[in-house]
C-alpha cells in the first residue's frame, strides 16, 4: 500500500521509523527521480539512529559511511554519477556489504551485479508535489524490516 508523504516533515517521520527498524545484513535500494526525497529519507533514518552533524548526499563521493550503535555500520551509496555499471565494484564497494552493515543505494539501476535488495523503495512525485512511497520486500529480513518500519 502506498504511503503519502505530503510534506518534508512526513518524509522525516517516515525516515525516522525506518532508522529505528534498521538492522545489519540489509540492502535497501531507493528509486525515484531527482528531488524525490531519497536522500532526505536516509538522512532522517540516520538522525533517528543518533548521527548528528552534517549528513551529506553521496552523489559525488559515491559512498558515505556511518558507524552506529552495537557494531552496526550504514553505507549510503549513490550511483547517479557512475560512468559505467561496474564502477562500484572497481571502487571496492563490494566490501561494504555484510551482516554488520546496512546499505542504502540510490540509483541502483546504474550498478551491475549488486546484491539483491532486501527492500526496494520507490518515491514518486504527484502533480501537487506530494511524495508517494512504495515499498516492496524481497527477503525474509526485508519483510521483517518493512513490517516493523511501516507499522511503527
Amino acid at each position: 500500500m502506498p504511503t503519502q508523504l505530503p510534506t518534508a516533515a512526513h518524509t522525516d517521520t517516515c525516515g525516522a521509523a525506518l532508522g529505528r527498524a534498521l538492522r545489519g545484513g540489509i540492502v535497501v535500494t531507493l528509486e525515484g527521480e531527482l528531488g524525490a526525497g531519497k536522500t532526505a529519507l536516509v538522512r532522517a533514518a540516520l538522525r533517528a539512529r543518533g548521527i548528528a552533524g552534517a549528513i551529506k548526499s553521496p552523489t559525488y563521493a559515491i559512498v558515505e559511511s556511518y558507524p552506529l550503535d552495537r557494531g552496526l555500520s550504514v553505507h549510503h551509496m549513490d550511483f547517479y554519477r557512475l560512468e559505467h555499471p561496474l564502477a562500484w565494484q572497481e571502487a571496492g564497494l563490494a566490501e561494504c556489504f555484510g551482516d554488520d552493515t546496512a546499505v542504502f543505494i540510490e540509483w541502483p539501476s546504474k550498478g551491475y551485479g549488486l546484491p539483491v535488495a532486501d527492500v526496494v523503495v520507490n518515491i514518486g512525485i504527484e502533480r501537487d508535489g506530494t511524495r508517494v512511497l512504495h515499498v516492496a520486500s524481497n527477503s525474509d529480513g526485508g519483510k521483517r524490516l518493512v513490517d516493523e518500519w511501516l507499522t511503527s
